[in-house]
């Protein structure tokens, strides 16, 4: 089993990083305050935005491990100030499909880059 998708009790509670074929490099993180983050953002809902003068929305928190992963496993720099609106479409479903407990907001359906 990828140790990059580990579930306990329904939300991933850490995750290991293995890229190399000979095993020489890994890395790993505690990602469980981002996810306890992620889980209180969600329950928040969309009250937590009612009344402010912004339209923003969070799609996910990413740990460091989480964007490395992105990078090595897709190919796309989720820090890059270059990335265009499909390359966020992008990332976003990725989020979705393989961290979805990294989810900040339940209703995200597009990605708009302002």
């Amino acid at each position: 089993m990828d140790p990059l998708f580990l579930f306990k009790g329904g939300f991933m509670k850490s995750i290991n990083y293995d890229y190399s074929q000979t095993g020489k490099y890994k890395a790993e993180q505690d990602v469980s305050a981002y996810l306890d983050y992620a889980q209180k953002s969600r329950a928040m809902g969309r009250s937590a935005f009612d009344n402010k003068k912004t339209s923003y929305r969070s799609l996910a928190i990413v740990p460091d491990i989480v964007a490395v992963d992105i990078l090595n496993r897709f190919g796309l720099d989720i820090h890059s100030s270059e990335n265009d609106q499909s390359v966020l479409t992008k990332i976003s479903e990725i989020i979705k499909t393989h961290y979805p407990n990294l989810l900040t907001n339940n209703m995200i359906n597009s990605v708009t880059r302002r």
